[in-house]
């Protein structure tokens, strides 16, 4: 009999080939069921919308029943959208829901970078939602409702309301965190990693913990029940901690490193 199917409709925890880490309730897939519906006929396991199959799983471990579920894994660059915008182009790297779309305006929060290539330009309006901006290169000055302008260089972060009329000036390429008002919560933050090459990060109640590599390469230890695992995150990679993570990590700097972290949940 086929191991995986042991797992069916039964939470686990999933180490991938690739050294990924996903939690939750699976759903099995018979190699004949796999090649009708996917064309590959390999048994595999569903969890939520991601399928693994036998040849991308390392090794499963079921879990207690009502445990709350956390992975670790990259955000690959095949789910992140790219679009134009008036100023330039937006690239999202992850949106809430998964489903969502962005011109509905009708998730919960998003995560994106854009580059700014008019000198001059007017943000989109998004009265629904409150927005934390940064820049990743150049410089942008914005102004919000024709008042004074605010200087924003390479890794101040800024925080304002989408209802506001704001205008920017200047090229960079910024980073940005949009949170849907009384529906979401969270923030950004700047993490240096140089002359302490070490940060503990506590446990959090935010659903998702999001880093994107701006510079240099950390490694990133967490602990998953017995297990210990480690990532390295290396300058534009996207990494994501799905699920409420109950137990501190570190991040560690191989060379000097500098990510932004964006800890984001519902309300």
């Amino acid at each position: 009999m086929d191991k995986l199917k042991l797992y069916d409709d039964t939470p686990v925890r999933i180490f991938t080939a690739s050294g990924d880490v996903y939690e939750g309730d699976v759903l099995y897939h018979s190699p004949e069921y796999s090649l009708q519906e996917y064309g590959r006929p390999e048994a595999a396991l569903q969890l939520d919308e991601r399928l693994f199959f036998t040849a991308d799983i390392a090794s499963v471990e079921a879990l207690e029943e009502g445990r709350d579920a956390v992975s670790f894994h990259f955000v690959p660059e095949r789910d992140f959208r790219t679009t134009a915008w008036s100023g330039g182009v937006t690239t999202q790297f992850l949106i809430c829901p998964r489903e969502a779309e962005y011109d509905d305006r009708d998730f919960l929060w998003r995560v994106s970078s854009a580059t700014v290539e008019a000198g001059e330009s007017d943000f989109t309006a998004l009265p629904d939602y409150y927005r934390f901006i940064t820049t990743l290169s150049g410089e942008m000055v914005l102004s919000h409702n024709a008042g004074p302008e605010i200087h924003l260089p390479p890794f101040k972060i800024h925080c304002f309301d989408g209802i506001d009329t704001t205008r920017s000036r200047g090229r960079c390429t910024d980073f940005n965190l949009m949170l849907r008002k009384g529906k979401a919560q969270g923030r950004l933050e700047l993490l240096e990693l140089g002359e302490t090459p070490r940060l503990m990060l506590p446990e959090t109640a935010a659903e998702d913990t999001l880093f994107y590599c701006a510079k240099g390469e950390a490694v990133l230890t967490a602990s998953i029940g017995p297990h210990t695992v480690r990532f390295t995150i290396r300058e534009g990679d996207v990494f994501l901690i799905e699920g409420v993570n109950p137990q501190p990590f570190t991040l560690e700097a191989v060379t000097p490193a500098r990510l932004i972290m964006a800890r984001v949940g519902r309300i």
